[in-house]
């Protein structure tokens, strides 16, 4: 099977469900040097007049030195029955596979346009930084949020986060005529 592209405006998604309940892949770098990492946090939405795709990074995460070099990057919804590759991404560093991660899964790498996804993805949104910055602890209103998300001894910012805002420049959807 292979994938087509769609509208984005015809994109029909849960926001509210398809990062937190569904996860995904954010995947960024070259065919030579790529990471995937599982997210549960994002957001689909308009920005400066464009479709968009929101992500959080964090600081001690690989794929924040890829997100920083790189101009795109894609978010990834695979089939349920990767669900366990999704777990692994998740809670494996890149550092500790010399960049080879994602070989420990069952996941195809496939090269769009210059950006990493997968050739097991349902949905694959291709992305190009338009903004990024850092999630600063001034920022925060909710003082809850930073209690229950970071600890109070985290100075040190390794799981602070920094926020991609990515347009959407393809909409990827698998084709099951292929």
């Amino acid at each position: 099977m292979g994938l087509r592209t769609m509208d984005p405006k015809e994109l029909q998604v849960n926001p509210f469900t398809v990062f937190d309940d569904d996860w995904a892949l954010l995947t960024v770098g070259t065919e030579d040097r790529l990471n995937a990492m599982t997210i549960s946090w994002g957001g689909l939405g308009t920005f400066w007049g464009r479709a968009v795709a929101t992500v959080y990074v964090g600081l001690g995460r690989c794929t924040k030195e890829l997100m920083d070099a790189c101009d795109t990057f894609s978010v990834t919804w695979l089939p349920r029955e990767h669900r366990a590759d999704l777990g692994w991404l998740g809670s494996h560093h890149a550092r500790d596979f010399g960049w080879d991660k994602v070989s420990h899964t069952h996941l195809t790498p496939l090269m769009v346009d210059g950006t990493p996804t997968f050739e097991e993805a349902e949905l694959v949104l291709v992305c190009r930084k338009a903004y990024a910055d850092l999630m600063p602890r001034e920022g925060f209103v909710d003082p809850q949020a930073e209690s229950t998300w970071y600890s109070e001894a985290d100075d040190a910012v390794e799981d602070w986060h920094t926020l991609y805002i990515g347009y959407v420049e393809q909409v990827l959807v698998r084709d099951e005529a292929s």
